[in-house]
């Protein structure tokens, strides 16, 4: 687990009672499906992410080297000691290279590359808050048949249950 955390990407047809109580937000993000196809950032409303206000980022691929946060939550601000709202990713993380290079950066290109539903779990510890854990699902978004931006949802989950055995997943990198 890289700077703390685990990456899994699910096949985008696996049941939402797989994601436990994510089980709402991956319903919604299929609601908006049309014919199989992966839906586009403008096909939701604001009144759509009802419980979930606070708890959610939106991240825009502009470049191979520019992952703009378009959207982050304020409990995420509170989460992680930092408002990331415009700031560019690899930018961001750029004093931590290996943990772009060989974490969220793989990570982030396998889920473009292969759009599914992605899931982390794992601390905080790239923002000195290695006592947060928090798990997330990360859902694509497209424009013109191209992924675009990356639509998260985000939990706060204690040490005791990342590192039960309910934690333990398979496909991980």
């Amino acid at each position: 687990m890289l700077s703390g955390r685990q990456y899994e990407i699910y096949h985008k047809d696996t049941s939402a009672d797989a994601f436990g109580e994510f089980h709402s937000f991956i319903s919604l993000w299929r609601s908006k499906s049309l014919n199989g196809n992966i839906p586009s950032w403008s096909d939701f409303q604001f009144e759509d992410f009802d419980g979930w206000y606070g708890r959610l980022s939106l991240f825009e691929f502009e470049d191979d080297e520019t992952v703009r946060v378009i959207l982050w939550g304020t409990q995420l601000t509170q989460w992680w000691g930092v408002d990331l709202t415009k700031r560019n990713l690899v930018d961001q993380w750029n004093e931590h290279a290996n943990y772009w290079t060989e974490g969220e950066g793989v990570y982030i290109r396998q889920f473009v590359q292969n759009p599914g539903i992605g899931r982390w779990l794992g601390t905080l510890n790239i923002v000195d808050r290695d006592f947060v854990v928090i798990e997330a699902i990360d859902v694509p978004l497209q424009r013109d048949n191209h992924i675009t931006h990356v639509l998260s949802a985000y939990v706060i989950r204690d040490k005791t249950w990342a590192e039960s055995p309910n934690a333990t997943s398979r496909d991980t990198f």
